[in-house]
């Protein structure tokens, strides 16, 4: 069964190791929320608010981000492959070891977000803003960046 979480307010919840796989959390408020192992995959979390979230280790696999805040969030050695982020802001979000292979991050903020060692191959980083990030050692091949912003980006031994 799908759980119906709209507009729910769930700030500052432990949701530790949850199963919310195919979940509806569109517009829900998770800022500073504890999602350590949780599993999202293939669930929709559009326009949601995860500000300061903790995301480790998690599954958030063909997941529907679009247009979510992702501020200062940390989101370290989590699956991300396939997910629909574009839109998304991820400002200072840290995203270490993250596998984001085909991922959709076309125009996401991505302002000075810590990617080293992430996986985005073949993802979509179309009109991304990617001002300060660091995707030392990132793999980037096959992704597209056609009309991105990459000032000041650390590009440093990326594939």
């Amino acid at each position: 069964m799908k759980a119906m979480l709209i507009q729910t307010n769930l700030n500052g919840a432990n949701l530790e190791h949850a199963e919310l796989n195919n979940a509806n959390l569109n517009s829900a408020l998770l800022k500073k929320v504890t999602m350590l192992g949780i599993n999202l995959m293939g669930s929709t979390l559009i326009h949601a608010d995860l500000r300061e979230a903790d995301i480790k280790i998690s599954i958030l696999a063909d997941t529907n981000l679009q247009h979510t805040k992702l501020n200062n969030a940390t989101i370290d050695a989590s699956d991300l492959t396939l997910a629909e982020i574009d839109e998304a802001d991820l400002t200072n979000a840290h995203l270490f070891l993250t596998k984001m292979k085909g991922a959709n991050l076309s125009r996401a903020n991505l302002n000075q977000a810590q990617l080293k060692y992430a996986n985005l191959e073949k993802a979509n980083l179309t009109q991304a803003i990617l001002i300060e990030t660091d995707l030392h050692k990132a793999n980037l091949s096959g992704a597209h960046f056609q009309q991105a912003n990459l000032a000041k980006t650390n590009l440093h031994a990326a594939d």
